[in-house]
C-alpha cells in the first residue's frame, strides 16, 4: 500500500495544534461583556454588546499580515486560520478599526486579557486604524496580542515582538532573558514577579514547538513571507 506525502507527514503531528482565528470582522464582529469565550463572541475586556467594525484596510493588506503572523508563528503548534473554525476553542484576534469600536478608551494598538496565565479560549483586539496600513507593524502588533493571550508579558528589549521599541529591524520572540518592562505592574518586573522573561522558551512549552514538516494547505496566505520588521510610527 503506497502512503501519500500528505498523508505520512499528518501522522507525524503528536498534537493537535493551538488554533489562532485571524478575523477581519467582515460585515463587523458581534462581541459582549463576559468570562472569556471566543467561541461565543465574549470578552472580559469590554462592557455591553458591541459591533466591532470591519479591517479598514484592502484585501491584500490583511493577506500579508496574515502571511507575516502565520511565519513568526511557524516555529510552534499552532495553526493561524483567517477563516472561521467553528464552535471550537480557538485565540481569536479581531483585527477591528478603533477601540472605541468596542467600547474601550482611545490610544492603545491592542488588547488582550492578561494574568500571567495562558488563556485557551480567548479573544483580543488588534485596532488596525491606530497602527495604520503598514504591513510590518500590523503583523508585530498582532504577534504580541497573541504573545498576551500565550501569557507573554512585556519586555523591553527591542528585537524581541513583546517590546514596544519600533525601528531596530526584525522583530521575533526571542531567545533570550530579556527584561520585563512593568507594563502590567511595577516598572522593572514582570507581572508574576519574575524581572525576566524568555519568550521563545515560553512558547516552546505552550503551545510548543511544531511538530508537522509539512502542512495541508487551508487558506491563501500560507505562502512564506519575512517576519517583522516595523518601523517608527508615522
Amino acid at each position: 500500500m503506497t502512503i501519500g506525502l500528505t498523508g505520512a507527514y499528518d501522522a507525524l503531528a503528536v498534537e493537535a495544534p493551538d488554533i489562532v482565528y485571524l478575523n477581519r470582522c467582515a460585515g463587523g464582529c458581534q462581541v459582549q461583556g463576559g468570562p472569556d469565550d471566543a467561541v461565543n463572541g465574549k470578552s472580559s475586556l469590554i462592557s455591553g454588546s458591541h459591533t466591532a467594525a470591519a479591517f479598514p484596510y484592502a484585501d491584500s493588506v490583511f493577506d500579508e499580515t496574515a502571511a507575516c503572523v502565520r511565519t513568526t508563528l511557524a516555529p510552534y503548534n499552532v495553526q493561524v486560520r483567517i477563516t472561521g473554525p467553528g464552535a471550537v476553542p480557538r485565540r481569536e484576534i479581531m483585527l477591528t478599526t478603533v477601540p472605541a469600536t468596542v467600547g474601550l478608551s482611545a490610544g492603545s494598538a491592542e488588547a488582550a486579557p492578561f494574568d500571567g496565565s495562558p488563556r485557551e479560549n480567548a479573544i483580543a483586539f488588534v485596532f488596525a486604524t491606530s497602527i495604520g496600513p503598514n504591513v510590518e507593524n500590523l503583523c508585530w502588533i498582532t504577534a504580541e496580542a497573541i504573545g498576551n493571550l500565550y501569557a507573554l508579558d512585556f519586555v523591553t528589549s527591542c528585537l524581541d515582538i513583546m517590546s514596544w521599541t519600533p525601528g531596530c529591524g526584525v522583530k521575533s520572540f526571542t531567545n533570550q532573558d530579556a527584561p520585563c518592562s512593568g507594563a502590567f505592574g511595577t516598572p522593572g518586573q514582570c507581572f508574576l514577579g519574575n524581572t525576566t522573561q524568555n519568550s521563545a522558551a515560553m512558547l516552546g512549552v505552550t503551545p510548543g514547538p511544531t511538530d508537522i514538516v509539512f502542512e495541508n494547505g487551508l487558506d491563501a496566505f500560507q505562502t512564506p513571507r519575512d517576519g517583522p520588521s516595523p518601523a517608527p510610527p508615522g
